[in-house]
């Protein structure tokens, strides 16, 4: 262990210090940023609080039972909603920063990791009470399937797969993603089941089913529900609604906030800054030179999934911001790569290289620290939205 560490001093000391930020981005004046809470939290938090209310509709229910179980902790905050969000982010934030480093190595893991934490859709999503957080789950199952990836001799590996995706069918929208990650996987999953013996499949497999007991009473009792948790409209948009929610997809990544997801409440900013967007182009760049890996092909259908889901008005560009943060990791390891190229043993010139790469990225995290925690909140928008107090 001792041996370990010594070998390992940087990339730990890295993740100490990612770790750290990340708690502070998260928790750093959760319930004092805004004035007060917002609609969309309100009725999230008082949904939570009535198990008649998740029975009747259980629309994103592992969010709605974490906020219950903290509010039973520490009844009569809203404030309990945010913690729950933080917390869920912090997790997607420790796999991501896994996922970058097992694809590109500490370094670029670290950079991008830096990126996403400070980025001002990421923190606005995870640090309000609202069911959004959990549109980052998809992102949280594919980790697992990388994880599992040479992995045969793990006889869990079925059963948790179920269990997970059980809890992500109460998502909106999210079906699509696990049918199309079981369509795509079909035989390595019939393999596994095959090779798990039932003592251990049975005791998992049966409660995994049992979680979606509430889905399925709740779509007899309200039919209409089914469509929801489809991710489908109740009526289906007219082709103008259905051609301004696709051109608002890029314009709500590179232009401004408040077009697709609400409660925002600054207009006109980017949401890449302009060093994310050209990293992005650089990993799209990247991975179109790669397309027959494996990653490239599963990245496309996802974005392909998620904008079709964006663009029926059911979903937001959040469910995507994960993986644009992997392609933009890409394009640092693109750049940095082409650097290294340039000047493959002059030591002075690669450290030049790599000291002024993270010397850009510490720029766009402070740029981005500020417009969320200074700009952001003297909104006068912001300050009219978040004005809701429990009373």
């Amino acid at each position: 262990m001792r041996t370990y560490i010594i070998t390992h001093w940087r990339p730990i000391a890295g993740v100490i210090v990612l770790g750290g930020v990340a708690l502070f981005l998260l928790f750093w004046r959760l319930g004092g940023l805004v004035p007060a809470y917002s609609t969309n939290e309100f009725n999230t938090y008082n949904q939570a609080l009535s198990f008649h209310a998740l029975l009747d509709n259980p629309t994103n229910m592992p969010y709605s039972l974490l906020v219950h179980a903290a509010a039973w902790l520490h009844p009569h905050s809203i404030l309990v909603s945010r913690i729950v969000s933080a917390s869920l982010a912090f997790l997607v934030l420790a796999l991501f920063y896994w996922l970058i480093q097992h694809w590109h190595g500490h370094r670029i893991a670290w950079m991008a990791s830096m990126l996403f934490a400070t980025s001002t859709r990421f923190l606005h999503t995870a640090r309000l009470g609202t069911a959004q957080i959990l549109l980052f789950g998809l992102f949280g199952l594919i980790v697992y399937g990388v994880w599992l990836k040479g992995r045969s001799k793990l006889r869990f590996a079925v059963p948790v797969s179920l269990f997970v995706a059980c809890l992500l069918v109460y998502i909106p929208g999210m079906i699509w993603f696990v049918v199309a990650g079981l369509i795509w996987q079909w035989r390595a999953i019939a393999d596994k089941i095959w090779k798990t013996p039932v003592w251990i499949t049975l005791p998992v497999v049966l409660p995994a089913l049992a979680l979606l007991f509430p889905l399925g009473w709740s779509i007899v009792k309200t039919p209409k529900l089914a469509m929801t948790f489809l991710g489908l409209p109740q009526h289906f948009p007219h082709l103008g609604d259905l051609w301004h929610n696709l051109y608002n997809i890029p314009l709500s990544l590179f232009y401004t906030h408040s077009t697709i997801t609400s409660d925002l409440g600054t207009p006109a900013l980017l949401t890449l800054d302009s060093f994310a967007i050209i990293m992005f182009i650089f990993g799209c760049y990247l991975y179109i030179r790669r397309l027959k890996m494996v990653r490239a092909n599963f990245l496309i259908a996802i974005f392909g999934i998620g904008i079709a889901l964006i663009t029926l008005g059911t979903m937001t560009v959040n469910v995507l911001l994960p993986f644009i943060y992997v392609i933009i990791a890409a394009g640092v390891t693109y750049l940095l790569g082409q650097w290294m190229v340039v000047f493959p043993r002059n030591v002075f010139a690669r450290s030049t290289g790599i000291v002024l790469l993270s010397f850009v990225i510490a720029l766009c995290c402070i740029y981005n620290f500020r417009r969320y925690f200074v700009a952001w909140p003297t909104s006068p928008t912001t300050r009219t939205i978040f004005s809701r107090e429990l009373s």
